[in-house]
C-alpha cells in the first residue's frame, strides 16, 4: 500500500508540474477537466493495482517523466519566464522530485519481508531530511535567490541565443531572398526586347 501511495503521488505531481501554466490560462470548465484527471488515475490505479503490474517497470517510468517534466519546464522557462514559472511549477516539481526518489526506492525493496516496516526504517531518515531540505528551499529568501538567478541566466543566456538564431536566421532569408531577386530581375532583362538574340526593336 505504501508504494500505491508514492506512486499516485509522484504521478499527480508530475501531472501538476507541467499542466500548472495551462490550468492558469485556460477558463473554469476547462480547468475542472485538467483537474478531473488525477482524480481518475488515483481511482485508476487504486482499482487495479493486484491486477496490473505496476512496479516492474517502475524506474523507467519515473525517468521517462523525469526526462519528460525536464524538456516541458525549459520551455515554460522560456516563454512564460522565471518568475511565472517559479510561482506555479517550482515547489511541484520539486515535491516531484522528492516523491519520485522516494518511489524508485520503495520499488526496490518492494515484496520483500517487512516491506513496510524496511522501507521505512531505511527511508525514515532520508526523507526527514528530504522534508526539511524541501522547507528550506521553498522558503522566501531561497525562492528570491533562486527566482534572480534564473532571471539572470534567462537575461544572459537564453534571450542572447535567441536573439543570435533569430539574426541568423534573418540574415539566411535576407541572403535567399537577395539571391532569387537578382536571378529574377537579370532574366527580366534577359528577357527585354532590346536584348533579343533576332536584333529587332
Amino acid at each position: 500500500m505504501t508504494l500505491a501511495i508514492l506512486k499516485i503521488l509522484t504521478d499527480i505531481v508530475w501531472y501538476a508540474a507541467f499542466i500548472s501554466p495551462a490550468v492558469a490560462a485556460v477558463s473554469a470548465p476547462v480547468r475542472v477537466c485538467f483537474l478531473a484527471v488525477p482524480v481518475l488515475w488515483a481511482f485508476y490505479i487504486i482499482l487495479y493495482w493486484k491486477k496490473r503490474d505496476f512496479i516492474s517497470d517502475l524506474q523507467s517510468m519515473v525517468l521517462f517523466e523525469a526526462r519528460f517534466l525536464l524538456c516541458v519546464s525549459l520551455l515554460e522557462l522560456i516563454f512564460i519566464g522565471p518568475a511565472t514559472w517559479q510561482a506555479l511549477c517550482g515547489r511541484l516539481v520539486l515535491l516531484f522530485l522528492i516523491f519520485g526518489i522516494f518511489l524508485l526506492r520503495a520499488g526496490r525493496i518492494a515484496g520483500t519481508s517487512g516491506e513496510k516496516r524496511s522501507f521505512w526504517g531505511s527511508s525514515g531518515i532520508s526523507l526527514l531530511a528530504a522534508l526539511c531540505s524541501a522547507a528550506i528551499f521553498t522558503s522566501k529568501t531561497v525562492l528570491h535567490s533562486v527566482l534572480w538567478l534564473l532571471r539572470t541566466v534567462y537575461n544572459r543566456l537564453v534571450i542572447p541565443v535567441l536573439e543570435a538564431i533569430f539574426w541568423i536566421l534573418a540574415r539566411i532569408l535576407s541572403a535567399i531572398i537577395s539571391f532569387f531577386s537578382a536571378v529574377f530581375f537579370r532574366c527580366k532583362a534577359g528577357r527585354s526586347p532590346g536584348n533579343s538574340a533576332y536584333g529587332f526593336g
